[in-house]
């Protein structure tokens, strides 16, 4: 669009980089980030220890490609049915290599992940507990924010409901007004969330996160569950 436009942008960032949910993931302490309980598989060793931490919940868990959008490359594991992680697994390969076909990226989907290997090469993948297990969600939520690369500030520019279906995938979006205390706790994890974008991976401009809103003992607790540096869908 730019170059239709005749414009210059002043930086390419690594799409690969940017809005790597498993690189926020492994962040996430450091910077004090909240996000719902989950882990980052390199390898069949890490997927054995993982599926004994997140098998045995009620809800399930989500296990995801650390790349992709709209819930392309997301797939909800049942906890109770032995053969569902290996399903999963199988529809996000599918989905994998549906893409690379589709892009005509001109690479055969076999050298980045081959059928006999449940993670992909070089490529981890992002087991997360369904957040259904963590208390009641009140809120499945996203916004959309700017850290400018001048003055370093953040300007928050819309709050959304998220809308899913039955299986929580995503279906749509509508703008709300959160209330100032849940406003002012968007917006802390928000400029965290940016600082760690800004900090560790270059990257200054337009972004957003997804976020659930949870009632535990009774109270309203934030949780992120990944960052979109980009122009997000709702907005």
């Amino acid at each position: 669009h730019a170059e239709q436009l005749g414009l210059d942008t002043l930086g390419h960032p690594d799409a690969d980089i940017v809005n790597n949910k498993a690189l926020l993931r492994e962040s996430a302490e450091k910077h004090d980030i909240p996000m719902i309980p989950g882990a980052v598989m390199y390898n069949d060793n890490d997927l054995v220890k993982a599926q004994k931490i997140f098998g045995q919940l009620e809800y399930g868990f989500w296990i995801k490609f650390p790349y992709g959008s709209g819930g392309d490359l997301v797939t909800h594991v049942d906890s109770k049915n032995n053969t569902a992680l290996e399903k999963g697994i199988h529809r996000i390969r599918e989905a994998v290599f549906q893409g690379y076909q589709q892009g005509e990226f001109g690479i055969d989907p076999k050298t980045v992940w081959s059928k006999e290997e449940n993670i992909p090469y070089n490529i981890p993948l992002i087991i997360e507990g369904d957040a259904r297990n963590y208390g009641k969600v009140i809120i499945c939520g996203s916004n959309h924010f700017i850290i400018n690369v001048h003055n370093k500030k953040t300007e928050m520019l819309g709050y959304f409901k998220q809308l899913t279906d039955t299986d929580g995938s995503f279906i749509g979006s509508q703008k709300f007004e959160p209330k100032p205390e849940l406003k002012r706790e968007i917006d802390i994890v928000s400029e965290r969330v940016g600082q760690y974008n800004a900090e560790e991976n270059g990257y200054y401009g337009i972004q957003g996160i997804d976020f659930f809103v949870l009632e535990k003992n009774g109270n309203q607790e934030l949780y992120v569950i990944e960052l979109n540096s980009r122009t997000t869908i709702s907005t």
